[in-house]
């Protein structure tokens, strides 16, 4: 794992900040675009996905092998360009020589404005002059003594100015990297809710108090179960916790039991499956599904420009468009259920990146009507690595399906039917 060369600190590989002081560290890389098309391909035709790299469309045939190189051969004159001269060009001199009929003497040296510093990526400032004085070399350092980080580089959030040492009892907040008191649940910098940390690595499930919190639901809120060896099941009918006037329960709907020391869940099938509140920004893939407020989602994944053969094709005409974009697409599928449960399936809602927020209003994607939804609930980042999801502004919380058994730490939130229950470990 790389060093952070102002601490010495370890980071993960293509981490721009350090976890430990907040420095940028060297990751220039540039964006491979073939992980974009790792997530699957949209059909024009029938709106079905693809696994990566398929030729055809497997629900109508339809060929999807224009797709892949036609991003290319958009991408490839961009990438082929030289990166521009990161110096600015000094400005021009202006002419001293007065014009024909204006007697105004031409404006001297000291009277010429200077142009603004601006950060460069040497992690220097460089103030460049209108007049031929050579260019000062500022370290980052000394201009900015508090270590904090850029406010450019974390769009969309504020950041708390962050103390050039931090405690030892303190902690950073995962979104905004804002140093964090000792026992602190929510940043004030940015509001992220902060997960109680898990317990000691030394202590073993033998002298640990394990347990679900009814959090909120058809059964009496507040109560608690107890994991003991046997483990515990949650469901309808049936169960060792059995909550029949749950609806969106199954059965059996949820089995926990203790492996080695830690606490595993794992769904058992049933038709809503069971979902896991996320902490911080967390990976997703094609076929995901997470719930915000009342909504549903399911991830259908990237997307972009192919061949239509519902468009007609001409030798002799050129048809009207548009330049074809260098965007990706992120495709998101809403499930809807009426009011005799049969379920509906939404349409196909396409988003353009980097970040695609969505919430009550104000938003790339809003739901004025559900109240159970924050204004600026949670965001979706496009990463050439993959699709991440982060809760922003959500007291209610954003849930992501488990596809597998699934290791639970304290203070762990799971939705199981219209059941919430958090994990205490203690």
């Amino acid at each position: 794992m790389p060093s952070c060369p102002q601490c010495g600190a370890e980071n993960r590989e293509g981490a721009r900040f350090c976890v430990a002081c907040g420095a940028p560290q060297a990751s220039d890389a540039p964006p491979d675009l073939d992980s974009f098309l790792d997530a699957g391909i949209v059909c024009p035709k029938c709106d079905t996905y693809n696994e990566p790299n398929q030729k055809s469309c497997t629900a109508c045939g339809e060929s999807l092998s224009g797709l892949t190189g036609l991003i290319r051969s958009v991408d490839a004159p961009a990438a082929a360009q030289a990166p521009a001269p990161k110096d600015p060009a000094p400005a021009p001199r202006p002419d001293p020589t007065p014009a024909p009929k204006d007697p105004t003497p031409a404006p001297t040296p000291a009277s010429l404005p200077r142009a603004e510093a601006r950060p460069s990526s040497h992690r220097q400032l460089e103030i460049v002059s209108a007049t031929p004085a050579p260019v000062r070399a500022v370290p980052l350092e000394a201009a900015n003594p508090t270590g904090t980080m850029p406010i450019e580089l974390v769009p969309k959030r504020p950041t708390a100015p962050m103390a050039s040492a931090v405690p030892a009892s303190a902690s950073l907040c995962p979104v905004c990297r804002a140093a964090l008191p000792a026992g602190q649940s929510v940043c004030l910098a940015c509001g992220q809710r902060i997960a109680p940390p898990p317990p000691p690595l030394n202590e073993t499930a033998s002298n640990l108090s394990i347990r679900l919190r009814l959090v909120r639901g058809y059964g009496r809120e507040d109560s608690t179960f107890p994991v003991g060896p046997q483990g515990l099941t949650i469901g309808r009918r049936g169960a060792m916790v059995s909550i029949a006037d749950d609806p969106f329960l199954a059965p059996r709907h949820l089995a926990l039991r203790l492996d080695q020391g830690t606490l595993v869940a794992e769904d058992q099938g049933g038709l809503n499956g069971t979902f896991l509140r996320i902490r911080a920004l967390t990976e997703i893939k094609q076929g995901a599904e997470f719930i915000a407020g009342n909504q549903r989602f399911m991830l259908l994944g990237l997307g972009g420009p192919t061949t239509d053969v519902r468009m007609p094709v001409s030798q002799d005409t050129r048809p009207y468009g548009g330049p074809v974009p260098k965007q990706l697409f992120v495709a998101l599928r809403l499930h809807h259920a009426t009011a005799s449960g049969q379920p509906v399936g939404g349409s196909v809602i396409l988003r353009t990146g980097p970040i695609i927020a969505i919430g009550q209003r104000g938003c790339d994607l809003n739901f004025p009507t559900d109240p159970a939804l924050a204004p600026h609930h949670l965001e979706l980042h496009l990463k050439p690595t993959g699709i991440g999801l982060v809760e922003i502004g959500a007291t209610s919380g954003v849930f992501l399906r488990l596809q597998r058994p699934t290791v639970l730490r304290n203070g762990d939130e799971l939705l199981a039917g219209d059941e919430i229950f958090r994990v205490e470990i203690g």
